[in-house]
């Protein structure tokens, strides 16, 4: 089987539990999440925190962004410029409109300033312990990770549920890994 077909087999049926366990606990998972990032990552004072704005069925990555907001952090939130580019990361607060950015995506305006995040809240469909991630198969994050790492270190988080963990994401030498995995259950450290 091609690393292709195992990656989509194995998104459509951790797509399926997604859904399942966001209906039932949506809120109480996204609070715990935040809750155990402050508790878990070495934030420093004003990092650069790059989340994303959630997708049906993804953890609402919301209340986090907001208490790093509250927190001092600059949160800025992913934009796609170019479909074989690396996402550019635009500031955002709680009172910054969006509009509809790719694939259903929501993103602040052009006028918006690009940061250079320290860290990148990243969203995935699946999640192994060795920190690889299965997303919607677009790449962008494996594209931006791996270019960012070539000039500074970035510290990749994803979030998920529990769920979402399976043994071995089919990956190759493109696929960025995570340094960390946070869920409504625990903050594992990758690797």
């Amino acid at each position: 089987m091609s690393i292709d077909i195992a990656k989509e087999t194995l998104r459509e049926e951790i797509l399926k539990k997604r859904v399942a366990v966001h209906n039932m606990s949506r809120e109480r998972a996204s609070l715990a999440i935040r809750d155990l990032f402050f508790s878990t990552i070495p934030l420093q004072p004003q990092s650069v925190v790059a989340g994303y704005w959630p997708l049906t069925g993804e953890v609402d990555a919301t209340p986090l962004l907001r208490q790093l907001h509250d927190k001092g952090h600059s949160v800025c939130l992913p934009v796609v410029t170019d479909h074989k580019a690396p996402l550019i990361f635009r500031a955002w607060t709680p009172d910054t409109t969006l509009s509809e950015g790719y694939a259903g995506t929501r993103v602040p305006g052009a006028d918006a300033a690009i940061l250079n995040p320290d860290f990148i809240i990243v969203p995935l469909v699946a999640f192994d312990r060795a920190g690889y991630r299965l997303g919607y198969g677009g790449g962008f994050y494996d594209r931006t990770l791996n270019a960012m790492r070539l000039t500074r270190p970035v510290t990749a988080i994803g979030i998920a549920y529990a769920v979402q963990q399976v043994p071995l994401v089919p990956h190759d030498g493109s696929d960025a890994k995570l340094d960390w995995v946070i869920t409504e259950e625990s903050a594992i450290q990758c690797g």
